[in-house]
């Protein structure tokens, strides 16, 4: 898509970084203001999620399709497995943050708005990476990211492992948005 539309493949997923940055400092404040009715909000976001769904077109650029042979072919590669390997590592230390954040941000004595906040930290530096992403990711072999990615994946868990206070979780979520940027470039 990125190809067709000549522009650079970091500035899609940014524009879905930056809604996802504003709906949870939204999302934040109003579940901190203890709302009564939660299913709400969960209506109108999927209702939004419908109506965005019911214009979205599909690609049409791939002629031939995929057979069970290509598929054996992949699982015979080695460096491919090693490659995915690698990736299912750093993939799963990136979700555990998405799935306990909230949970370790309460435990330390945080609300929901500083949930809020910290999610919205890391998608915009998120988005800052995949808006920038044409003026340095040429330079480097993609290889370079990953590795570089999963170093301060490993670095930025050591740390918040070792913090005590829910407001030094908003400077890690920055060092987080720039890891799954270039984990995702």
């Amino acid at each position: 898509v990125a190809v067709q539309n000549h522009t650079s493949f970091g500035f899609i997923p940014m524009w879905g970084s930056i809604g996802f940055a504003l709906t949870s400092l939204v999302a934040g404040q109003i579940l901190s203001g203890k709302i009564d009715h939660l299913y709400f909000v969960f209506l109108f976001y999927a209702c939004a999620a419908l109506i965005v769904c019911l214009f979205t077109v599909d690609v049409k650029s791939v002629k031939t399709p995929v057979t069970i042979i290509d598929a054996i072919k992949l699982v015979k590669n080695r460096n491919l497995l090693g490659f995915l390997l690698v990736i299912v590592f750093i993939s799963i230390a990136h979700r555990t943050n998405d799935n306990y954040l909230s949970l370790y941000v309460t435990e330390l004595g945080g609300n929901e708005s500083l949930i809020g906040w910290a999610w919205f930290i890391a998608v915009a530096a998120e988005a800052a990476v995949f808006a920038t992403n044409g003026l340095w990711f040429r330079r480097f072999h993609p290889l370079t990211f990953i590795i570089f990615s999963g170093v301060l994946y490993t670095i930025r868990w050591i740390v918040l492992g070792s913090i005590s206070s829910p407001s030094m979780i908003l400077a890690l979520q920055f060092l987080h948005g720039i890891n799954f940027g270039l984990f995702y470039l």
